[in-house]
């Protein structure tokens, strides 16, 4: 398993009108977020754990 750091990006949610549209289209208009500075990058960085499942068995990590 690879544990790398990354530094999180969210968005500024008191400039957001509707957080279902904006999440909806996140995927599409990422670039968007960015150039309306809708998007504020964390200070410090942040670690993701994920569970994967093999089969009727999960593996989380160690």
């Amino acid at each position: 398993m690879h544990i790398k750091p990354f530094l999180a990006t969210y968005p500024l949610f008191d400039r957001i009108p509707s957080p279902d549209i904006f999440c909806a289209e996140a995927k599409n208009a990422f670039l968007d977020y960015q150039r309306n500075r809708l998007l504020v990058q964390a200070e410090q960085e942040a670690l993701l754990f994920t569970r994967l499942r093999m089969g009727t068995t999960a593996a989380t990590p160690d």
